[in-house]
C-alpha cells in the first residue's frame, strides 16, 4: 500500500483515481473494495484484525480510494505509516449537492427493491460492509439519509476533513482541492506531470450508471440476482392472483 486516499465521496475521487491509475498505481476503487476485501472490511469493523493481517492482505494494492478506506484510513495508516495520505475535498455545499445527485442516479432495480439485495448472494456482500460504511461515516446505512439531514452531514464531513489534517503529518499528507489539476498531485508523489488533461470522472453520477461500477462483474451478477428474484416474485404474486380469480369466478 502506497497511497491512502480518505476524502468523502464526491470530492473528485473518481477523477483522483483514473489520475493515479495514469501515474502507473493499481488502484482499488469503492466497488472493487466491496467486493474483493470484505473480510478485511468486516474484521476492521468488528475489530478483530491485526495490523500484520492488515499489510498482509493490502501487500498488493498501490492505492484504496472512496468507499470503505473512507472510515478506515487510520487504522490502515497505522498498519502501514509509510504510505501517504491524500484528502480531497471541495466546498460543503457543492459536495452534498453533489452527492445527493449522485444518489438520484442510483439503478432503479437498486434504488427500488433495495430490501432485495440482502436475499441474493453477492447483495448480502455488498450491503454487508456498503451499510456498515454509511453508518459508520453518516450515522444512517442508507444513501437516501442524505436527502434527511444536510446539516448534520455536513458537519460529519467537516470533521472527518479536520480529524485527517490534524492526524497526519504534513510530509505525508495532501489535501487536494477538487479541480487543483497535475501539479500538487505530482510534486507529492515525485512523478512527471503527465502530457494529457487532468481526468474529470463521475459526471453527474456517470459511476453509478455506466463507468466503473456496472462494469464489475459482480456488480452485473448482483444485477442478474435481482431480476431473477423479481421474476421468482412475479411468478408466485401472478399465481395467488390466478388461484383468487378462481376461486371468487367459482
Amino acid at each position: 500500500m502506497k497511497i491512502i486516499c480518505a476524502g468523502f465521496w464526491k470530492t473528485g475521487t473518481k477523477s483522483l483515481a483514473e489520475a493515479l491509475t495514469i501515474l502507473g498505481y493499481k488502484v482499488y476503487d469503492y466497488d472493487y473494495q466491496l467486493f474483493e476485501f470484505p473480510e478485511l472490511w468486516n474484521k476492521l469493523f468488528d475489530g478483530t484484525i491485526t495490523d500484520d493481517e492488515i499489510r498482509e492482505e493490502l501487500k498488493d494494492v498501490d492505492a484504496f480510494i472512496d468507499g470503505p478506506v473512507i472510515a478506515f484510513w487510520e487504522d490502515i495508516s497505522r498498519a502501514i505509516p509509510e504510505a501517504k495520505v491524500i484528502l480531497t475535498t471541495r466546498d460543503e455545499d457543492k459536495w452534498h449537492n453533489s452527492l445527493v445527485r449522485s444518489i438520484d442516479t442510483i439503478p432503479t432495480i437498486l434504488k427500488y427493491f433495495f430490501p432485495l439485495m440482502s436475499v441474493t448472494p453477492t447483495g448480502r456482500t455488498f450491503l454487508g460492509v456498503g451499510s456498515r460504511v454509511w453508518s459508520y461515516c453518516f450515522g444512517s446505512g442508507s444513501p437516501m439519509s442524505m436527502k434527511i439531514s444536510p446539516q448534520l452531514q455536513k458537519r460529519k464531513f467537516r470533521q472527518h476533513n479536520c480529524y485527517v489534517t490534524s492526524s497526519v503529518s504534513k510530509d505525508k499528507l495532501l489535501v487536494l482541492n477538487i479541480g487543483s489539476g497535475w501539479e500538487p498531485l505530482c510534486k507529492f508523489l515525485g512523478k512527471d506531470i503527465p502530457d494529457i488533461p487532468y481526468p474529470h470522472k463521475n459526471k453527474d453520477g456517470a459511476h453509478l450508471t455506466t463507468d466503473g461500477g456496472p462494469q464489475h462483474p459482480k456488480y452485473k451478477q448482483l444485477k442478474l440476482e435481482l431480476m431473477f428474484l423479481l421474476g421468482i416474485l412475479i411468478s408466485i404474486i401472478s399465481y395467488i392472483f390466478y388461484i383468487m380469480c378462481i376461486y371468487i369466478c367459482t
